[in-house]
């Protein structure tokens, strides 16, 4: 451990950029390169052993872990915990199953860098191994609860298994260093929790979610109290009261994250993959964000018609009833506002390919090496996929369809969102709903100096206004400055007597009014 703790602490392309409060893992997910991972087991059968106790786990839902000698890096710990979890991701070919790491189950008391457990993570499903990892890295840019998440090359017995994501679990460790307490209810919400009202009794909820702390007292009221909240207050008192009990502000920037982004694979979709947390600082409960393994459109072919073009404001069928939180949250006016808001907020800064290109670019130099040497018996994706699928190439994978090129998802899905934003009305630059301009207002007409007045608002303003005769030759073109408000004139003495047509592609819709020039 010491040569760990040696280690510098820094802000890296492989470390998250999480506002840290504690200081559990902070070694460990700071570590400025792909650590090494080896698991020594005694066991000479241990894959066989592995592969049973977790179809066991997945019939009676109880743990079992085998020994293994553990070393990160240069530090070894002994008797740790090993076992194969996941659902979907241990379909992954060959020995590359999901892991958890357990150094307090044989053990008691031993940690890593404050850490008791630990996921590895096997990227399935992303030839780019990356996608889940740019957006936690974001989500700790953002301040939100997630995991961390670096990189580990592991090997079972000294035998190279292939590149994983490191990450850290959700459990008091994960508590005490996000929210500096870890005394509240904490619950993970498997597998689908809609927060519909399903009474007062809190075994209604029991098939549902899972109380992770405080077991013996098992007690719920307060999490039925805040599913009653949600299904049976007014519309227009919904904010206000959902804040009283909820950190609603921090839930919908996690959920503006999740649909730019473009993970289907959480409550507003399909309604798992999160954890609450009633923090006893705030008398609130938290949101926490889990599992964004299929984020940047993975699996959108199966459900929608393109990868890039959900709709922010996505609801399903009986979305009342089916997702409350959802539905009053983009009814009220207020978590309306505040939702969009964080959606031009993404669509602004962090989710753009200047944000993002450098860091895919960063990352790739970076995990390259280890995803070239996997064996070709533990391999998902080729050295080819995982090149063009960084870029702009899409890989055809099974029933998920096409996976898109991760550039060219970022290209498109921002253009697309910023469209469905102007669409739904609703103004960046106003941080509101506007009546958009849908023309302009040109005068004199017929005339040779013409006054254009026009209202764009600045996230959508085009830097050219265009004239065109009636062959549709460009005739005249002029530049406006930006957030451009007010009049424009035109002096077009210079053309020809007769009929142009002057186009903007600014604000939502394409602009043209026909003008008459009369000449000199």
């Amino acid at each position: 451990m010491n040569a760990l703790r040696k280690i510098a602490l820094s802000i890296s392309l492989i470390g998250c950029a999480h506002f840290i409060f504690g200081q559990n893992g902070n070694d460990f997910f700071s570590y400025p390169a792909v650590h090494t991972i080896n698991l020594n087991f005694e066991l000479q059968n241990y894959f066989d052993s592995l592969d049973y106790y977790k179809l066991q786990d997945n019939e009676t839902g109880i743990e079992h872990y085998i020994k293994a000698d553990v070393i990160i890096d240069s530090d070894t710990i002994p008797d740790v915990g090993i076992r194969f979890r996941g659902n979907s991701s241990y379909d992954h070919p060959g020995l590359k199953k999901p892991i958890q790491l357990d150094f307090n189950e044989f053990v008691s008391g031993q940690d890593y860098d404050g850490l008791k457990k630990l996921n590895l993570n096997n990227s399935h499903l992303d030839p780019t191994h990356m996608r889940e990892k740019l957006m936690l890295d974001i989500f700790g840019e953002l301040n939100l609860p997630a995991p961390r998440v670096t990189y580990s090359a592991v090997y079972f017995n000294g035998n190279y298994v292939g590149l994983y994501k490191a990450m850290e679990t959700i459990n008091k460790d994960f508590l005490e260093t996000f929210f500096t307490n870890d005394n509240g209810n904490l619950y993970k919400c498997e597998p689908y929790m809609s927060f519909t009202y399903e009474g007062e009794g809190q075994d209604a909820y029991y098939d549902n979610c899972e109380i992770r702390t405080n077991e013996t007292e098992n007690d719920w009221n307060k999490l039925v109290d805040f599913i009653h909240t949600v299904n049976f207050t007014s519309i227009e008192n919904f904010a206000a009261a959902i804040d009283q009990k909820f950190n609603i502000q921090a839930y919908l920037r996690a959920w503006a994250a999740n649909m730019v982004f473009g993970n289907i694979d959480t409550y507003f979709y399909l309604p798992h993959n999160f954890y609450l947390y009633e923090n006893p600082l705030t008398n609130k409960i938290d949101w926490i964000t889990w599992d964004l393994s299929l984020g940047f459109g993975v699996g959108f072919a199966i459900f929608f018609k393109n990868n890039y073009d959900l709709a922010i404001d996505y609801m399903p069928d009986n979305a009342i009833t089916e997702r409350p939180l959802s539905y009053y949250c983009l009814k009220n006016e207020s978590t309306r506002a505040a939702y969009f808001s964080e959606i031009c907020s993404l669509v602004k800064t962090k989710f753009s390919m200047n944000y993002l290109s450098p860091k895919i670019d960063s990352i790739a130099a970076i995990i390259r090496p280890y995803v070239e040497m996997e064996p070709d018996t533990n391999r998902e994706f080729t050295n080819f996929d995982f090149e063009t699928n960084l870029q702009y190439g899409t890989v055809n994978y099974e029933l998920l369809g096409v996976v898109p090129g991760l550039k060219s998802y970022i290209e498109l899905r921002q253009e697309n969102v910023k469209k469905q934003l102007c669409n739904l009305k609703w103004s960046c630059a106003a941080n509101d709903f506007v009546e958009f301009v849908d023309g302009i207002s040109v005068y004199p007409n017929p005339g040779t100096v013409i006054n254009v007045k026009f209202h764009i608002p600045a996230e959508y303003t085009s830097s050219q206004f265009t004239l065109y005769d009636m062959q549709g030759k460009k005739a005249y073109e002029t530049s406006i400055p930006n957030n451009a408000e007010g009049l424009l004139t035109l002096d077009l003495s210079h053309l020809k007597q007769g009929i142009y047509v002057l186009k903007s592609d600014a604000g939502c819709f394409p602009i043209q009014h026909k003008i008459v020039v009369t000449g000199e």
